[in-house]
């Protein structure tokens, strides 16, 4: 049973010599800026940019776009959306998303809250129009699903290059709170392209074709031209740092055209990670206690096993919290804190005989608190503040 019971003090920060004697396989974080112009028949029509923040256990995404020329004229459009969530197994795994779009005097807004996969709350003014033409959505469509956002975060997994013809094998299961639909990804080509600002180098094309699911009218001309399309391309260029690529251009015909979205900055960075020599990845936060050489920290990527390291249910892929005995090299976790998914954000209490942390294991993001000893667990999310050191 882990001995941990000593009065001292906590929220100290690993320190540097900490980090040296710490195991693990960095992966590093990455970020993008980019902005695109919109073009139809060779016709400015809008632009707008794109901002990702990615590091190994969550991402953050958010655009906004404006219609530009003539159609701004006529029409004055414009929209924003934003949606974040969490790496699982390296995929992302939608939390939040929300849209707005307003054009000619008129607003749409979308907002969607995701759990594992799941719509569990569905926001949508004006409301989806009933009626006995339009196929109905069901508790089925919103499970197993991506937001649109999410769907544009394309991860590869494995260590192989990324771009490559296996980048576009896949179909996404997409839900925007209005229409169920799939997108099938094909491979089509490699190509090159040129930003006039930022990322110079190769992309992967892929064929996209789009299947509506449910919340559509069939006798829509709309639905029946984009169910019929087999000239839509993706081009998809990397986030550097990550394993994620995202649309760099997207184009296929329309009615009246040619309708491409393209990049004119594409500017990514990898961000280095906090990080040992031997690469661990502290993600959030850490627990240190000196008097001792005890710390409680998280991050992705420590063995399961192997020398000094015993102990402990550890999750490839996810956030994990380790205690480590820092003078004696040997780790402490006890098996009953990590689960399938994220934990975070540790504090050890003042007398060391427990612990709190931040889990996604209930679907959203809830503040739990372990004892060491026995491994009771607590959730404690329903408390607006909790005092390790008055609770100790």
């Amino acid at each position: 049973m882990l001995a941990l019971r000593r009065p001292l003090r906590l929220g100290l920060m690993l320190a540097a010599g900490l980090l040296a004697v710490v195991p693990a396989g960095l992966r590093a974080q990455g970020k993008l800026e980019a902005r695109y112009t919109a073009t139809l028949a060779g016709i400015p029509i809008g632009k707008g940019d794109w901002a990702i923040d990615i590091t190994d256990t969550h991402y953050k995404a958010a655009a906004n776009g404006t219609t530009t020329g003539l159609i701004r004229a006529f029409t004055g459009g414009e929209g924003r959306s934003a949606a974040d969530g969490t790496l699982r197994a390296g995929q992302p795994v939608a939390s939040t998303f929300a849209s707005t779009i307003a054009a000619s005097h008129k607003t749409d807004e979308v907002h969607l809250t995701v759990a594992n996969g799941v719509v569990t709350e569905a926001r949508v003014d004006p409301p989806l129009e009933s009626g006995p033409d339009r196929v109905p959505i069901t508790d089925a469509h919103r499970k197993g699903i991506l937001d649109p956002m999410t769907a544009s975060l394309m991860r590869v997994p494995g260590t192989g290059d990324l771009i490559a013809p296996e980048a576009c094998q896949r179909t996404l299961a997409i839900f925007d709170g209005r229409l169920r639909y799939d997108l099938q990804f094909v491979f089509k080509r490699l190509d090159h392209v040129k930003a006039d600002k930022g990322y110079a180098g190769p992309v992967v094309v892929c064929a996209v074709y789009f299947s509506p699911i449910a919340g559509f009218i069939p006798s829509r001309a709309a639905i029946r031209y984009l169910s019929r399309l087999r000239d839509i391309e993706v081009w998809l260029a990397p986030i550097a740092g990550t394993r994620v690529l995202v649309p760099f251009r997207v184009q296929g015909p329309t009615p009246i055209g040619r309708m491409m979205l393209e990049a004119t900055q594409f500017v990514s960075t990898a961000i280095p990670a906090h990080a040992s020599a031997n690469g661990l990845k502290i993600a959030y936060g850490a627990s240190f206690l000196p008097g001792v050489g005890y710390a409680a920290f998280d991050g992705t990527g420590l063995p399961t096993g192997g020398a000094n390291f015993t102990g402990g249910a550890l999750y490839p892929g996810q956030s994990d919290i380790y205690i480590y005995d820092v003078v004696n090299g040997v780790q402490l976790t006890p098996p009953f804190i990590n689960t399938a998914f994220d934990e975070y954000n540790p504090d050890l209490c003042a007398d060391a005989s427990r612990i709190l942390f931040v889990s996604n294991r209930l679907g959203t993001e809830d503040i739990f608190e372990v004892n060491l000893d026995t491994g009771f667990t607590d959730n404690m999310s329903f408390l607006n503040t909790y005092d390790l050191d008055e609770q100790a």
